[in-house]
């Protein structure tokens, strides 16, 4: 009971610091931070199949217009594409939580910017 205490003790004295802290800033900014660095992509080798049918699910719950002809993620006009497009949507609109980047396996998180042309990921 008493090291239970202490390990508390301790958790609350680092969050204290961090939040002090003028170089690091609050833990809120470092864990925006580190959230704004990461896409929600579809998995490469993804059944095709397995990405339309969450596509679907996703677009019954939030705007997929740009991936639709003239929208400004239409190109590159392919499955994979468009669905890492509404992965991330899906994802941000989910504050970014890892648990929101899954679907059974077909999706994964990508640390570099997935943006290209007209296509600009959030």
């Amino acid at each position: 009971m008493a090291s239970t205490r202490l390990l508390y003790v301790v958790a609350a004295m680092a969050i204290i610091f961090e939040l002090s802290s003028p170089v690091v800033g609050s833990l809120h900014e470092v864990m925006k931070r580190n959230v704004a660095k990461r896409w929600c992509i579809a998995y490469p080798g993804a059944n095709l199949t397995h990405l339309q049918i969450d596509m679907g699910y996703i677009c019954a719950t939030i705007d997929c217009s740009s991936i639709r002809p003239g929208g400004s993620c239409y190109e590159p006009n392919d499955i994979v594409s468009h669905a890492s497009v509404v992965f991330n949507l899906y994802y941000k609109a989910h504050s970014s939580q890892p648990n929101a980047c899954y679907f059974g396996g077909d999706a994964m998180l990508f640390l570099s910017d997935p943006s290209s042309g007209t296509c600009i990921y959030p």
